[in-house]
């Protein structure tokens, strides 16, 4: 049995949210010229990038 699974979330621009074995896919569709996806490979890089992300809110704060 797989854990992929994909996700929609209604944005301005449409953001997918996909995951296979261990990559997350994060796609803006429509992006200027173009879609824009950010691919994270394991759990570890997952972890730095929901670490990284948490501070820039901090700072934006």
């Amino acid at each position: 049995m797989s854990n992929d699974w994909t996700t929609v979330i209604p944005h301005q621009d449409y953001v997918t949210l996909q995951v296979v074995e261990d990559v997350v896919n994060i796609t803006q569709e429509g992006y200027s010229e173009g879609d824009q996806t950010i691919s994270i490979m394991g759990r570890a890089n997952m972890d730095l990038f929901i670490a990284a992300l948490q501070k820039a809110r901090e700072e934006m704060a």
